[in-house]
């Protein structure tokens, strides 16, 4: 998830699909990222996506997470500035950010993860695949 949404959190309370409700700790974060990284014990089995290599202008994404608290909405949109284009751990993609979208998961048709969403106002900014490959590999 995104350093920003957790910072100020000693348990992080992870919300699953099914509304059941798991307590997490921050295992390590990256200010520059705006990476988080947490832990938690699962009560179900929970899938593992792997890490996109990266991404193109034009390619389609996805997006979960809750803009203004609703629950589990799912948006479509398309990758503006690749991380190939940028110098930064950041990409540009065409959905709107709205409070509750941060730390969400951008995955592509793939079901890969290309990005992390971080911030915007407007197209949403990402960190990148390459980053959190990186940030997890630590």
């Amino acid at each position: 998830t995104s350093w920003h949404v957790v910072s100020d959190c000693q348990n992080p309370l992870i919300i699953m699909w099914d509304g059941s409700q798991l307590e997490s700790s921050v295992v390590r974060h990256d200010f520059i990222t705006d990476l988080a990284l947490l832990k938690f014990k699962a009560h179900q089995d929970i899938s593992r996506f792997s890490i996109s290599s990266g991404t193109k202008f034009g390619e389609k994404v996805r997006m979960i997470g809750h803009p203004w608290g609703e629950p589990w909405v799912l948006v479509d949109g398309k990758v503006l500035l690749p991380n190939t284009l940028l110098p930064t751990s950041d990409s540009l993609i065409s959905i709107f950010h709205a409070p509750g979208f941060s730390g969400s998961p951008v995955f592509n048709e793939s079901e890969e993860v290309v990005g992390v969403l971080k911030a915007g106002l407007g197209p949403a900014i990402t960190t990148n695949a390459k980053a959190i490959r990186a940030f997890l590999d630590e």
